[in-house]
């Protein structure tokens, strides 16, 4: 446990949507995702399927962590 990373931006992606046996499950984590202010993606690495929202959104952070490395 790092208590640094509660100060890191959070994103939560549910993978292999495509391939789910109990869809519950996915709406239950997305439930308390959004209970605790995260963004939530669905997403597909086969498909592709919301992989370019989540791209979208954790490009920001990406951009300004390497900013800040430099």
């Amino acid at each position: 446990y790092n208590p640094a990373l509660l100060d890191k931006p959070h994103l939560v992606a549910a993978n292999k949507i495509d391939a789910l046996d109990d869809p519950t499950r996915v709406t239950a984590l997305e439930k308390r995702a959004k209970k605790l202010k995260l963004k939530f993606f669905r997403i597909s690495a086969v498909t592709g399927e919301g992989v370019p929202g989540l791209i979208e959104a954790a490009w920001p952070h990406i951009a300004a962590a390497r900013a800040e490395e430099v």
